[in-house]
């Protein structure tokens, strides 16, 4: 079963207490062989004194022994001279020097330790963020003041546990914290990096957006987390401008597809206008030119040649009327289907543009609703412009496969190809719109556009579009 952040912050049990003593423990051995490092070991210093102790009684009753027998103050006076003779030195030399040694080491490193603490405090004060210090086996952190000040409360008011830090965690967000932090405590050499909401103790904002970073610096032999720090930073203006961001850029796209839904109404308007009203009036002239052809005198023949002139005048605006009207809307979409209307423009342009095009398109009609096949057929268009205008190609290959829930399209050329960075940038300051066209296109569609283009290498287009089932 999955481990929950509550049991491994916090396994409260023996095994953890004889860590934390054992631990304990070995930092204050360390403690002091670091008081020890000029002089000597304290039990060596209390051995010597001893020793010396002893040596000096030795001496004082062997020369006491060797004199002739003294007054009582005498021999007391002696033999606190000899005792002072002889110990002074091994104080001096074994307890005082290195006692003032170790003071004054003690005094260097408490500096830098003060220097160091300060600096960190004022990094922290100049990137405004909090610091956590986190015992793996208790759930016991330690938190610095700008933490709580950060949400608004006093640094006594949220105690140093897991859990108030968690009860603090907005409940949608609380599955993304502990995985994260399952990840980082299970995952030696994974750092935790998670952005949640934390509850306020103000109601503006009542929920304020923290990035949680940290790792764990740690581990016991079998490799379990003891240990965790790490920082919290106030990233709400942050999040704040990305919701505001993203909700213009919604607002774009929404104007964006509006637009395009509006000029393809026009151009269906268009078409109509020109096939229906246009068309009829030039095969209604067509007509009159005929009649009148008719009524011509057999000795006519200037006039009926420019009859015969006219009524090819005639086909010909027919048949550019017709083909722009067909560019405006393409009424095959609604007669033949999208299959066959891609199939058609491709081997237009093929027989056009004198290119080799190879093709494979499976049958993809009524998987998409109108709207959607007549802009996938518009993403087709501007493609094949392109590669006419610019790829200088005589190759190109097409695939259109059907997968389970979306449709795969793909366009490759073997043409100059081109630096897809430098024609964006040109796009940006030339207020061209060509990809970014295309990529919005399919973002309308709820789909993915993808582009790779090197120069000499020829371009592949890879967009895909969902479809309900």
């Amino acid at each position: 079963m999955k481990e929950t952040p509550q049991k491994a912050f916090g396994n409260d049990t023996p095994e953890s207490h004889t860590a934390d003593s054992a631990k304990l423990s070995w930092r204050n051995n360390a403690s002091w062989k670091q008081f020890s490092i000029v002089g000597l070991p304290p039990k060596t210093i209390i051995l010597l004194m001893v020793l010396s102790i002893f040596v000096g009684e030795l001496i004082v009753m062997f020369i006491l022994h060797l004199w002739p027998e003294l007054p009582v103050f005498t021999e007391a006076l002696i033999n606190a001279l000899i005792l002072v003779l002889i110990i002074s030195p091994t104080l001096v030399l074994f307890h005082y020097r290195p006692m003032v040694s170790n003071l004054r080491q003690r005094d260097s490193i408490l500096g830098q330790l003060l220097l160091s603490e300060e600096r960190l405090n004022l990094a922290l004060q100049a990137v405004n963020d909090g610091l956590w210090d986190c015992n793996v086996q208790t759930g016991e952190i330690y938190f610095t003041p700008r933490f709580a000040t950060m949400l608004g409360y006093s640094p006594d008011e949220i105690k140093p546990t897991f859990d108030s830090l968690k009860n603090l965690v907005h409940p949608e967000d609380r599955d993304l914290f502990d995985n994260a932090i399952n990840e980082c405590l299970h995952s030696p050499g994974k750092y935790l990096r998670v952005e949640v909401r934390l509850k306020c103790r103000t109601t503006n904002p009542e929920w304020l957006w923290v990035l949680i970073r940290g790792n764990v610096v740690e581990r016991a032999t079998d490799g379990s987390p003891l240990r965790a720090v790490g920082t919290n930073t106030n990233i709400h203006e942050r999040k704040q401008a990305e919701a505001a961001l993203h909700q213009s850029e919604q607002g774009i796209r929404s104007l964006s597809r509006q637009l395009i839904n509006n000029s393809e109404t026009e151009k269906k308007h268009l078409a109509h206008e020109l096939h229906d009203d246009f068309g009829q009036t030039l095969a209604f002239i067509k007509i009159q030119i005929k009649n009148i052809q008719k009524k011509l005198l057999k000795h006519q023949n200037e006039l009926k040649e420019e009859c015969e002139n006219s009524l090819k005048y005639a086909d010909q605006l027919i048949e550019k009327v017709r083909s722009l009207s067909h560019g405006l809307t393409p009424l095959s979409l609604n007669h033949l289907g999208l299959t066959a209307s891609l199939q058609s423009m491709i081997e237009n342009f093929s027989k056009y543009s004198n290119l080799k095009i190879q093709k494979d398109i499976a049958n993809i009609d009524r998987l998409f609703p109108p709207l959607a096949e007549i802009t996938i057929y518009r993403i087709f268009q501007e493609i094949f412009t392109n590669i006419e205008k610019h790829a200088n190609s005589d190759y190109v290959k097409v695939e259109v496969i059907k997968q389970n829930s979306s449709v795969s399209f793909k366009i490759e050329d073997n043409g100059k190809g081109f630096d897809i960075e430098r024609i964006e940038l040109n796009y940006l300051n030339e207020k061209r719109i060509g990809l970014a066209s295309l990529k919005e296109r399919v973002r309308m569609l709820g789909g993915r556009f993808k582009i790779q283009s090197q120069l000499n290498e020829g371009t592949k287009i890879n967009f895909t579009v969902p479809f309900e089932k």
